[in-house]
């Protein structure tokens, strides 16, 4: 039963990003890929840009995230970048994420609010 439940909640998480008609829409922004023509250059710099936020943002937080200074100037750091890249900054990761990278990812987003709550 508790699979069922966990299973249940994944699929009506937030996380995933559709649009009106029910299918699944970019995470990031159209205007970083306007200059490329090519499926497999845009594949590319989606490979990138997912591989930043697991190798700097993700790593970097799990390494630091019991030090509030630290934590601080990650989050100016990260809201800068996310608003340059992804449509929506609370979500940061596609439908096909594998659900341990999708808990980390909720966990740092959490914190990165938190931070930026007590910033203002």
């Amino acid at each position: 039963m508790e699979t069922k439940n966990f299973i249940d909640e994944l699929l009506t998480s937030d996380v995933f990003v559709k649009n009106s008609n029910g299918k699944k829409s970019s995470i990031y922004k159209r205007e970083l890929f306007a200059g490329l023509l090519l499926d497999d250059d845009k594949k590319k710099l989606r490979r990138k840009l997912r591989k930043t936020l697991q190798n700097k943002f993700l790593a970097t937080f799990l390494t630091i995230r019991k030090n509030e200074t630290e934590l601080k100037k990650l989050s100016k750091i990260w809201v800068e970048y996310a608003n340059k890249v992804y449509n929506n900054i609370d979500v940061v990761c596609e439908s096909n994420t594998d659900v341990e990278t999708q808990k980390l990812i909720k966990q740092f987003l959490e914190s990165m609010k938190n931070c930026e709550a007590k910033t203002k």
